[in-house]
């Protein structure tokens, strides 16, 4: 219960600063903040009911952010999150019956692994830092570069640390077992693609058709509509079946297919079209979100279940962040020679193109000679085609990947992997 209510206060302390944010570094840091304190109160028995919910939440969310934005700006995109969470935290507190730890409130924040919080969040930030410092400085710059490195070295010491702490913040046993790593690579891969999806999706209906944020986020619901109706169809088969595999299996070859299908995308391109692409794409992420989770949960005792749940959807969350900030660099590196030379051949407008290349899409419209504005237009949706590009390598990826997720009966607990566990817990340090 203690996790539960420190991580929903983590999202709402968050959250406000977000809003406030003063630049994209400060910004990318407090999100990934409100990603962290997210992903502490997932529980596996509830993984059905979340599922649905961040489904509905995924198709609203890009409409309801749309009109945000329309009306008070990106900031109340953010400060909205705080009443919300405050609501929420109510019957939260009265309603979520959870075993309470033993011991008194010092020894329990005694038992914090500190160090591993700090290593762990140390490096995700300078992380995040260096890949959007990539957009202004260069990928050979020292502003991009330091903070990469000295990020890994913390991920490093991180491995470190838990293998000491007797009660590690990640304890390294999990990793042990197949399918616990390779769906938590799995579902990074998937949070990459996603993440990429939900950020760029709209951005290129606004630069091909003049669409407002508003209108950008409708625009979305064959992508959105993918996600839920696979990822509750699957969940659903799953439950009937017992069978994971092959959804992760059909999820990436949609994934796939999707991604390079958008790369084809041209600034003529009509909306029907690209509807089927994204909707491909959606259904590819909607195959994958359920079954990375329970072929995850299926190698792990009960104990371990709801901590293997949060890992997954840890890794879902921290690759969309760094999906969002290594994009954004290559977008902008591809950008940016067309974007010098569109300037140099079209003065007039060369304001308008540096807007555009700083991600303000909407700035298009506001170029008013034709051939000048579809020059832009194909330069820009060629920086998206790239980034999908990559989307589609990643997705492949993480096709090869789920090739070696183990098949593991639901509905009767492996005596093998009970044996190994027991095996790794005696060999654990203590």
């Amino acid at each position: 219960m203690g996790s539960t209510i420190i991580s929903d206060n983590n999202n709402r302390a968050a959250a406000g600063v977000s809003g406030a944010s003063k630049s994209m570094t400060m910004l990318i840091v407090f999100r990934a903040l409100m990603g962290l304190g997210a992903a502490a109160v997932q529980r596996g028995k509830y993984m059905g009911v979340i599922s649905a919910a961040n489904g509905m939440g995924q198709v609203m969310g890009p409409l309801i952010g749309g009109l945000i934005t329309d009306a008070m700006g990106w900031r109340w995109t953010m400060y909205i999150n705080v009443p919300v969470l405050v609501v929420t935290a109510i019957p939260l507190t009265w309603l979520v019956r959870l075993k309470t730890p033993e011991g008194s409130i010092k020894e329990k924040l005694r038992r914090i692994d500190y160090p591993g919080i700090v290593t762990m969040c140390g490096g995700i930030v300078l992380i995040l830092v260096g890949l959007n410092n990539s957009t202004t400085s260069g990928w050979s710059s020292v502003k991009t570069l330091l903070p990469i490195i000295i990020g890994v070295v913390l991920f490093v010491a991180f491995v470190y640390v838990e293998h000491k702490r007797t009660e590690p913040l990640l304890p390294l046993k999990l990793l042990r077992y197949r399918n616990v790593y390779t769906n938590m690579l799995g579902a990074m891969i998937t949070g990459i693609i996603m993440y990429a999806g939900i950020f760029y999706i709209p951005s290129l209906f606004v630069a091909l058709y003049q669409r407002t944020p508003k209108t950008a986020g409708i625009d979305t619901w064959p992508w959105m509509i993918g996600v839920v109706v696979a990822s509750t169809g699957s969940g659903f088969l799953i439950t009937k079946t017992g069978v994971y595999r092959p959804f992760l299996w059909i999820g990436s070859t949609l994934l796939i297919i999707g991604s390079f299908l958008m790369y084809s995308v041209r600034a003529n391109s009509s909306f029907p079209i690209i509807a089927i692409y994204i909707a491909l794409v959606g259904f590819g992420i909607g195959f994958r979100l359920t079954p990375v989770t329970i072929a995850a949960q299926a190698a792990v005792t009960k104990p371990d279940m709801a901590l293997t749940t949060a890992l997954i959807n840890f890794s879902r969350s921290v690759g969309g962040l760094l999906g969002v900030a290594m994009f954004k660099g290559i977008q902008q590196g591809v950008f940016e020679p067309s974007a010098i030379s569109l300037s140099a051949q079209f003065p007039d407008f060369s304001s308008q193109i540096n807007m555009v290349f700083k991600g303000q899409t909407t700035s298009l419209a506001l170029i008013t000679d034709d051939y000048a504005r579809e020059s832009v237009t194909q330069a820009f949706v060629h920086s998206l085609n790239v980034i999908f590009l990559v989307s589609g390598c990643l997705a492949c990826l993480g096709f090869l990947v789920s090739v070696f997720v183990k098949h593991i009966d639901l509905s009767v607990k492996n005596a093998a992997t009970e044996q190994e566990e027991t095996v790794i817990c005696e060999k654990s340090p203590s």
